[in-house]
């Protein structure tokens, strides 16, 4: 970190920091050695080269709540460690069965919120239509967690207007089986061509207090 005006003994500056990958090390995210106790200590030196003094500024820790390639550790509130799918069909616009495999770490997830972006964020659209199954917002999604396991899901559906918006799918009603479970749903296709859905899980666990009512 170099600055073009020199820095007088006791001047106050503002640095700001900025992780591009936090999951991977090799592209400028973190690597963390102590995985029992997943805190990271970022020290900052700064050299005045008018003076030939360097400074050491007061190591400030701070939790990362991600995990490295080369580190599976589970943090506390890193609830969701692995997701994967299958599908049926990749033809535009048709009707699809999609097959999650959750993995988790804890056993309080409660709920889940999951995002299907309609705009990649170069602006291309994903969706013209983001209408899924022809549902209005509000409405019960399809979906299981397999045979008389409970589940609810409910469908809020995106925009493309502006930056857009998202169309999410919640999950909730449900304990988790196990820490390793399959998610069924059906599922619209993007009606553009050359384009493919992306899926961002997020949890909820802990207890049931307003107005958190789907955990934290």
């Amino acid at each position: 970190m170099r600055f073009q005006q020199a820095i007088a003994n006791g001047d106050t500056i503002g640095v700001t920091f900025n992780i591009i990958n936090p999951k991977d090390e090799s592209d400028q995210g973190f690597i963390l050695v102590n995985t029992n106790n997943p805190t990271v200590t970022l020290p900052v030196y700064i050299y005045n080269r008018n003076t030939g003094i360097t400074y050491l500024t007061n190591p400030e820790h701070f939790h990362t709540y991600y995990r490295a390639t080369s580190n599976t550790a589970a943090y506390p509130s890193y609830g969701i460690q692995d997701v994967s799918v299958v599908y049926g069909t990749q033809i535009q616009g048709q009707l699809n069965y999609l097959e999650f495999t959750v993995t988790l770490t804890r056993t309080d997830i409660n709920g889940f919120v999951i995002e299907i972006p309609v705009l990649h964020p170069d602006g291309t659209k994903i969706y013209n239509d983001p209408t899924l199954m022809g549902l209005e917002s509000g409405q019960q999604y399809p979906c299981s967690l397999g045979v008389y396991v409970p589940v609810y899901c409910y469908y809020q559906k995106g925009s493309t207007n502006g930056f857009g918006s998202p169309t999410r799918i919640y999950v909730t009603g449900f304990g988790t089986p196990s820490t390793t479970f399959n998610f069924r749903i059906l599922f619209t296709n993007p009606d553009n061509s050359d384009v493919f859905p992306t899926f961002i899980w997020k949890a909820f666990g802990g207890s049931y207090t307003s107005p958190d009512l789907m955990g934290q």
